[in-house]
């Protein structure tokens, strides 16, 4: 906390005993509560607003090591030690020097999704950010953060000790492939090599789970359940070869795969800054057009066409578990339309005012694909995902999920989940 270079009549109290400190200024009061745990010290911050008005809030948290010597950002070593960079699913800024290491944690959803990290050589400090908070009046939020001092010196011990405190060291069961889309119980050759390819393959690696790399609008979208029929008939071929084998329906929240959507679902559209609306590459896609983008909700029209799906895998298509793709949002990641998530706006970073609002992707979806989470783990079905997750809320759930790491770097991206980097081409059946 600032007490210098601190807005109009910023005040703030340090408790002698009890580690809270406060501050009230002229649109909002802080209360800071600090906790010593096993290896790190965690703190909560939590501003109130005393305003009638939205308040754009900028939020640092940094300190300074002089003899800094090692800097990680996001887990990409930074040998310029000079970077500003973000990356949610793996949001930690790391520095080490001669006596010890020093990292910063965003912890709350909001804070992790909105996190900025930055490490800069000439004033051998580094920390974590958050350039894009707004506070509605009446309301208060906590921001939860947390610091690693430690005599280590190496990045992966830090990143050990965020993995006991945030409680992702799980089991992972079983490895896990792709079956090629075309892979179909039929009697073109084509099909038939594509299955014994995929049976020869589990055999040869005892790996148990298919998941099947169907299209973007496998299922519904338009309620057409008649394109269960042939999925269904290829998990069952498959448990009948191998009764050891659990297949994995394909499925994707965000997408639309129809050339021209027209009106249908207005409520649901993602629209980027320049208020059009945000597209699928067809390169991406294996199509000849761009595909739609959509926000699944708890309320709007896309959301309820979206749980179908759900439904429809679990109830109709004969898999042992649900492979849900791109789960956290698809292309963009922030939305410049309503519904407003209540978080975010656009804050001009020299004059401090509130200029616009947006919403990130995660946040506005993250309450439905709880609520799918929870549906599919209710009928007793597996899950596994592209994409770690990004958000604290996400991460209590535990199932495999995976980085999609063609590039080869991508896999540092993983380090605070399920460390599993996807991307080799001659490991998927094609």
């Amino acid at each position: 906390l600032s007490g210098s270079n601190a807005p109009e009549g910023w005040d703030v109290k340090i408790g002698q005993r009890d580690r809270k400190v406060s501050a009230i200024g002229k649109y909002y009061r802080l209360e800071r509560t600090i906790a010593k745990l096993d290896e790190c010290v965690q703190v909560s911050d939590t501003l109130t607003s005393t305003s009638t008005n939205n308040i754009g809030i900028i939020v640092r948290n940094m300190t300074s090591m002089p003899d800094a010597s090692k800097v990680h950002i996001n887990g990409f070593p930074i040998p310029s030690l000079t970077a500003t960079a973000s990356e949610t699913q793996n949001p930690p800024t790391f520095f080490a020097g001669d006596k010890g290491s020093i990292g910063f944690l965003p912890e709350d959803d909001v804070f992790r999704v909105h996190s900025q990290n930055f490490f800069f050589n000439d004033s051998k400090t580094g920390g974590i950010m958050d350039n894009q908070f707004v506070l509605r009046p009446g309301t208060s939020y906590t921001f939860k953060w947390s610091v690693y001092p430690s005599p280590k010196t190496d990045y992966y011990d830090f990143v050990n000790a965020v993995r006991r405190k945030t409680g992702v060291n799980f089991t992972i069961q079983e490895g896990f492939t792709f079956i090629h889309s075309l892979c179909r119980v039929t009697k073109d050759p084509e099909s038939q090599e594509l299955m014994r390819k995929a049976l020869r393959f589990a055999e040869n690696t005892g790996i148990q789970y298919f998941c099947y790399g169907g299209t973007f609008s496998l299922f519904l979208r338009n309620d057409n359940v008649k394109n269960v029929v042939e999925p269904r008939k290829l998990f069952d071929a498959m448990r009948k070869a191998n009764p050891a084998l659990k297949t994995f329906a394909y499925y994707h929240c965000f997408i639309l795969d129809e050339k021209d959507p027209g009106e249908k679902y207005a409520d649901s559209v993602s629209l980027g800054l320049n208020g059009k609306r945000n597209q699928y590459p067809a390169s991406g896609c294996g199509r000849s057009y761009p595909l739609y983008l959509f926000i699944p909700t708890l309320e709007n029209t896309f959301g309820a066409a979206a749980a179908k799906d759900i439904d429809i895998i679990l109830d109709e298509a004969g898999a042992d578990g649900v492979y849900w793709d791109e789960m956290e949002f698809s292309g963009p990641k922030y939305h410049y339309g309503k519904p407003w998530d209540g978080y975010t706006g656009i804050i001009n970073q020299s004059t401090y005012q509130l200029e616009d609002y947006r919403s990130s992707i995660i946040l506005l979806s993250q309450p439905w694909r709880v609520k799918m989470l929870e549906r599919i783990a209710k009928a007793g079905k597996l899950l596994v995902a592209n994409s770690q997750a990004q958000t604290e809320t996400m991460a209590s759930y535990h199932f495999p999920r995976f980085i999609e790491a063609q590039a080869g770097v991508s896999g540092r991206a993983s380090h605070l989940y399920t460390p599993i980097a996807y991307g080799c081409r001659e490991f998927y059946l094609s």
